[in-house]
């Protein structure tokens, strides 16, 4: 009998440690997924700028100020992060349905609906604004053949157009992952076609945007 209980407690804690070492890592998950989102718009800003100012992007984006503007960003990522603190509050992988998962509780689901989603679907829109806004003004500038009024040479004028081209293809990709996760994956029933819609995707995701 007491080696049956002495059993069952080193299964608890065994259970317990391995549930805090799942939501430690769905809280870096998240910080990490939250510093993407910041790096693509700090992305299409500087493009934004560089497009739209050239002759002030050289002031708005000197290497101290990219480096505060990085900082910036991560703060707000950890400021988010420390939100999972919160027992009630956790993002875990579920080995059961293969899937990551926010808690059921009021706090996670609002999270999961109004942080994970609407706010990264704010954030997707910003960047869309800002590289459509980029995309029509490149288009004006070909058209107007003032490709080296404005960059002063053609490789320079590539090499932006190949980053914005970049970073838009990124942007879509995300945001497609973000609604794949919340909503076109509801209706998928079964254990490995919902592990395709969520979790799977999200894999492929993060290789193709790296």
């Amino acid at each position: 009998m007491w080696r049956t209980s002495s059993q069952l407690c080193v299964v608890q804690s065994d259970l317990s440690a391995l549930f805090g070492l799942n939501r430690s890592i769905g809280q870096i998950t998240i910080i990490a997924q939250a510093a993407s989102y910041y790096s693509m718009l700090l992305l299409s800003t500087n493009r934004f700028v560089c497009v739209f100012m050239p002759l002030r992007y050289a002031d708005l984006f000197t290497n101290k100020t990219t480096f505060i503007y990085i900082c910036v960003f991560t703060t707000i990522c950890l400021i988010y992060g420390c939100v999972y603190f919160e027992a009630s509050c956790y993002f875990i992988f579920d080995r059961e349905s293969l899937e990551f998962t926010f808690s059921t509780s009021p706090c996670g689901q609002n999270l999961s609906k109004y942080m994970d989603f609407w706010f990264s679907m704010m954030l997707f829109a910003l960047i869309y604004c800002l590289d459509i806004s980029t995309l029509v003004k490149l288009r004006l500038v070909i058209r107007a053949r003032n490709v080296h009024f404005m960059y002063g040479s053609v490789n320079r004028f590539k090499k932006d157009l190949r980053l914005f081209a970049q970073t838009l293809c990124t942007t879509i990709l995300f945001s497609f992952t973000v609604v794949c996760f919340h909503y076109i994956s509801t209706p998928v029933t079964g254990r490995f076609p919902r592990f395709c819609a969520t979790t799977l995707i999200w894999g492929i995701n993060h290789a193709g945007a790296g």
